[in-house]
């Protein structure tokens, strides 16, 4: 059987013309039921509400039942109408959005229940939902509807994701393992234990180390609606040192003074009710840029409209100490580049203390937003969806002070609009105005005291190279490149390779592949092996680049000729055209020049300048690394508990406590939502 490769190979040579994606000429229509006029975010007022809190309301039980379910909230000031939301009721404590956070402790299991209760949501009739992606599909008509597609009436398929966490591939929320609430299931979701089947019984070992984890929808190709509706809450990971009391072993702020502050952006239309573009034109991000192949799908959300734990912009009114906060990048394609402002004066606000990333807390803290030097080259904590950041602000000294969260960060970022200061480009006011409540006796990241005993370091911060005694089992170098259409992008791929596996429009697998689980999967890594991957960007934005199951540590970035390497990359595909959707233009198990799989040209003779070690504030456990445009990006990634010393490991023993070798299988992807919806996405399963 000949493919669409060998298609385009005979093109080249004979001249005859060969399109890119397929492609409809028809007119496009809307993608939803009714019709919305944007609310302008700039009419909102600011810092009229309270910062909605979860100290002393957190669900520390270890049988837990998640209903899903549809409600209205008041996210706008009142005198704005209500909003409707999707959220989880964690026990029967009532829905809202984000979720109340859960509160496990590190050795002791959790057992979620989660219940999908949207039946006929209200909500339901504002999503754009674009059935021209590959998506999870519940009635099962993708390639039977007339194109443009209309609007999806069907049930919503649901499945939660816990991201971070160190489970079995069964309890990870394979994007496939949705279920709807009249009882349709995707692909590979009988194999889990279930209540109902509209629902299912997710257990969580808490083995790993304590740190902020975070849980919301994950359906393929719905993520970004179903997050967007507001299905996201934390998940805080205790241990006896970081235990959430007062009195825990560090010292650090605790009880009232700790603070989730979960950061979003959403637009909002004349009546109150979330607004989601379709294609229109109107709103913040117009028109899809290509849709003659996908009508509705836009390459970024971004609203013009902060909203911080289900509030738009909120205050929050703190005593003069100091305060740990749990921030958490839940937006779908926003970054934020933040610092502390006085609202009177203009100056710097109190420095950010980082003490935590992603996979926990820090060797010391780092300091950022320094306000004794300029402004100008003071560091601030820049954050990509999905990623956290442990923070401690000391307000001590300032009381009656106004501060002011800003945001400086360009979207798309790097290159794109500046954040404007009447909307995105603030976020949240802390007041200075309650009075303080004894002494302040916590932990003082000023002091620079360590935070724990040293962590496991498979890459060396300072020198931007691997740890000493970490010997890499495999190296893999994967592309990130964007497809382009006649209006912009149609869709971006992580090595060229669709979620499916299979060239573009065929049922040919791409080069190097296997089959798993009826997807072809190029990422096989064994148990107990350490490599090294270098992700090599090609595009124009930042991705953040997600991996389930695993924690992993960056080595270094360093920048590339990429019109260069483009040049060479492209030749490789028959005919020297690229072929998008393809995969590499090489078998992906060949090594290449540098002995790396991923079946992509070796990067090395285009790289240029020096490598850029990990900023101190990201020198630490991570499940999602920023990958800049014109980078390759190194991180060492460890199919292991967090905890192995190095050298304790051998490739193709489990050490995990469960098999990571067995069920549906993890996948690695973008977390900017509209990506991942659309095929920047790759399965991929642990082997023996």
């Amino acid at each position: 059987m000949s493919s669409r490769r060998d298609f385009l190979k005979l093109a080249a040579i004979t001249g005859i013309g060969a399109s890119l994606p397929f492609e409809w000429s028809l007119p496009a229509r809307a993608s939803v039921t009714t019709s919305q006029i944007p609310l302008v975010g700039n009419t909102i007022p600011r810092y009229v509400d309270p910062l909605p809190t979860f100290a002393g309301k957190r669900v520390n039980a270890t049988s837990i039942t998640a209903a899903m379910q549809e409600f209205r909230q008041q996210i706008l000031p009142t005198s704005f109408p209500t909003t409707t939301v999707w959220g989880y009721n964690l026990n029967n404590k009532g829905p809202s959005f984000p979720g109340i956070t859960v509160e496990a402790k590190k050795g002791a299991p959790t057992t979620i229940t989660y219940v999908n209760n949207l039946v006929s949501p209200f909500l339901q009739q504002f999503l754009t939902v674009d059935q021209s992606v590959h998506w999870a599909d519940p009635l099962n008509q993708m390639g039977s509807l007339p194109f443009p597609p209309p609007p999806y009436t069907g049930p919503i398929p649901l499945v939660t994701h816990l991201h971070g966490a160190e489970v079995p591939s069964e309890f990870d929320g394979n994007p496939q393992a949705w279920f709807t609430a009249n009882g349709l299931q995707g692909n590979g979701y009988r194999t889990f234990s279930t209540a109902a089947n509209n629902a299912a019984v997710y257990q969580y070992p808490n083995r790993q180390e304590a740190t902020t984890l975070w849980f919301h929808d994950h359906a393929l190709g719905m993520t970004r609606l179903n997050v967007l509706s507001g299905l996201a809450a934390f998940y805080l990971l205790r241990d006896d040192r970081d235990t959430g009391l007062i009195n825990n072993l560090i010292g650090l702020p605790a009880g009232p003074y700790e603070t989730e502050l979960l950061i979003q952006d959403r637009q909002f239309d004349v009546n109150g009710q979330l607004y989601f573009p379709d294609g229109s034109g109107s709103g913040l991000n117009g028109t899809p840029p290509n849709p003659d192949v996908h009508p509705f799908w836009i390459p970024e959300f971004f609203g013009d409209v902060i909203v911080v734990n289900g509030k738009s912009w909120p205050f929050f009114n703190v005593e003069p100490r100091r305060y740990r906060l749990r921030l958490l990048n839940g937006s779908n394609a926003r970054f934020y580049e933040l610092r502390l402002m006085n609202r009177d004066t203009k100056k710097p606000g109190p420095a950010f203390y980082v003490i935590g990333t992603d996979g926990g807390l820090l060797d010391v803290p780092v300091k950022l937003n320094d306000p004794n030097v300029p402004d100008s080259s003071s560091p601030r904590l820049l954050m990509a969806p999905s990623e956290r950041y442990d923070v401690i602000v000391d307000f001590a000294g300032l009381a009656g002070q106004t501060f002011t969260l800003l945001n400086s960060a360009k979207a798309p970022f790097p290159n794109g609009m500046s954040p404007d200061p009447r909307t995105f480009g603030e976020v949240l006011q802390f007041r200075v105005v309650s009075p303080l409540q004894g002494t302040d006796k916590s932990y003082n990241p000023a002091s620079g005291k360590p935070l724990r005993t040293l962590m496991v370091r498979l890459a060396n911060p300072i020198t931007g190279a691997l740890a000493a005694g970490v010997v890499p089992d495999v190296k893999r170098q994967l592309v990130l490149v964007e497809v382009e259409g006649p209006g912009g992008p149609v869709e971006v791929l992580v090595n060229n390779s669709k979620w499916d596996g299979l060239e573009e429009g065929t049922n040919i697998p791409i080069p190097g592949s296997t089959p798993v689980n009826g997807n072809f999967v190029t990422e096989l890594p064994q148990v107990g092996s350490t490599e090294v991957w270098e992700i090599i960007n090609t595009t124009a934005d930042a991705h953040p680049i997600h991996i389930h199951l695993i924690q992993f540590q960056l080595i270094n970035r360093q920048a590339f000729n990429v019109t260069q390497y483009r040049q060479t990359y492209d030749s490789l595909f028959p005919g020297g055209l690229f072929m998008p959707g393809f995969g590499p233009p090489n078998s992906y198990s060949i090594p290449n020049a540098a002995g790396a799989a991923g079946g992509n040209p070796d990067v090395t003779p285009y790289l240029q300048d020096g490598t850029h070690p990990p900023l101190p504030e990201e020198a630490g456990w991570k499940d999602v690394f920023k990958m800049f445009p014109g980078q390759v990006t190194r991180v060492v990634v460890r199919f292991t508990p967090q905890a192995n010393a190095v050298g304790t490991t051998v490739a193709g023993t489990n050490y995990f406590p469960f098999d990571p070798t067995t069920g549906p299988g993890y996948v690695l992807h973008c977390h900017i939502l509209d990506h991942e919806d659309n095929e920047m996405m790759r399965p991929y399963i642990p082997r023996k």
